[in-house]
């Protein structure tokens, strides 16, 4: 009988193949049309730009406040204590930073949409947050699974549709309630472009190309 410290988890080759495939054919039924691609793609970029500017272009309070209120989602009272300001003082510094992150990518947002005037602007510059943030967090298998989804600002429905793994289910992996099965977990691996071991431990050095 086969020790346990000798049983081999790699996947074997058909079952790779298996999991390339069901991406591919994801990708040849268009589940995603242009349109859909671009407008997804265009959050996805804006959220790189504005992670770039909170890092670069904001004093340190204002920083401290954008990052605690957006990635950490922290209240005003919070970001009040950890600055050592009043409340009032932090919701001007955070108000603050939200301007400058727009007025930064006011031009990018104006240029993704080709037009004049981007009355839209602050719930762009919102959802770019949001997916901008999906990068921090808990650091186990389920959150880095929403993680990888979040941050390709993708639907739940749209990677299930595309791994033929139920929303439903995948939602609860995503939550916690529920954990992938070996076949489940090599097509999300296939599908995000890791490896299991980046979705199961975080190794940052697994990234397919």
């Amino acid at each position: 009988m086969q020790k346990e410290s000798e049983l081999d988890f790699s996947p074997l080759p058909d079952e790779a193949a298996m999991a390339q495939q069901a991406y591919t054919q994801w990708e040849r039924a268009e589940a995603e049309s242009m349109a859909e691609y671009v407008s997804r793609r265009r959050t996805v970029d804006l959220a790189v730009l504005a992670r770039q500017v909170v890092d670069e272009e904001l004093t340190d309070a204002q920083r401290t406040a954008i990052r605690m209120r957006y990635y950490e989602n922290r209240s005003p009272l919070e970001i009040a204590q950890r600055l050592q300001i009043s409340a009032s003082v932090a919701v001007r510094t955070l108000r603050r930073a939200e301007e400058n992150v727009r007025r930064y990518l006011k031009y990018v947002v104006r240029y993704q949409h080709d037009l004049r005037n981007v009355p839209f602007l602050p719930l762009e510059v919102r959802k770019a947050m949001v997916v901008a943030a999906a990068r921090y967090g808990k650091a186990d298998a389920a959150s880095r699974l929403r993680r990888l989804r979040v941050c390709e600002n993708l639907s739940p429905d749209a990677v299930g549709g595309a791994v033929d793994i139920p929303w439903e289910r995948l939602q609860a992996i995503e939550d916690g309630q529920a954990s992938p099965d070996a076949r489940e977990l090599l097509r999300l691996s296939a599908f995000y472009g890791v490896c299991a071991d980046s979705i199961l431990k975080g190794e940052p050095s697994c990234k397919r190309h």
